[in-house]
């Protein structure tokens, strides 16, 4: 029987772990998820999601997390590789003191801050996302019919993403580490709303067959 790729329909030939495995040390091989993958699919996001990690253990809600520290050890190992030399070099270039408020204002002075890829992050996040449909709903979905929201910080203070945690299909793939949730608005079955939740504190949305204003008439 052949079995298709999660995200492009050919035919799989691998496994794809979702979100990456880097991000999930500790965590059973078995209850990580994954879905199948064509080579191609596969072997392409290798370096995003290696991206997406450092993005994840470098964000100050994530860093003084204890089930942090294994992802993050893995990034240190990984700056240290002799191949990764370039992509080292670049991230201590990106590091830079600014100063930092909290979304109430309090001034928390200098704080070592680093420029974020937003579109590889969004890449990343439609990819887990289209994964994830896949393997809770069994069925792909096109790029073009999926809208990720990467910017976390705009999330956290916003009611409706309790809303969505709260009245939505959840999966916990390990407690403190990464656990994800998915809403199907009742007047269109066809869409989907996701939150993908790291380390308890760092939330990520995508939107299936639908748009960021989308999400306004999804939670009321």
């Amino acid at each position: 029987m052949t079995v298709p790729c999660a995200y492009c329909g050919d035919r799989a030939t691998s496994e794809d772990h979702i979100p990456p495995q880097s991000l999930l040390v500790g965590v059973p091989r078995s209850a990580r998820p994954k879905v199948p993958a064509c080579t191609d699919c596969n072997n392409g996001a290798s370096d995003d999601d290696e991206y997406f990690r450092d993005v994840v253990v470098k964000n100050y809600r994530v860093a003084d997390r204890p089930e942090s520290t294994p992802a993050f050890e893995s990034m240190v190992r990984a700056l240290y590789h002799p191949k990764k030399r370039r992509y080292a070099e670049a991230t201590l270039r990106g590091i830079k003191d600014r100063r930092v408020f909290t979304h109430a204002g309090l001034d928390l002075g200098l704080q070592p801050t680093y420029d974020v890829d937003t579109a590889r992050v969004v890449r990343c996040v439609s990819r887990y996302v289209r994964g994830l449909h896949f393997r809770e709903l069994g069925k792909t979905v096109a790029p073009d019919n999926l809208v990720a929201l990467a910017n976390p910080e705009s999330l956290l203070n916003d009611p409706r993403l309790g809303q969505l945690l709260r009245w939505g299909t959840r999966r916990i793939v390990k407690r403190g580490v990464f656990f994800y949730s998915w809403l199907h608005p009742i007047d269109r079955p066809s869409a989907s709303v996701w939150v993908l939740v790291f380390f308890d504190e760092l939330p990520f949305v995508g939107i299936v067959h639908g748009t960021p204003e989308f999400l306004a008439t999804t939670v009321v």
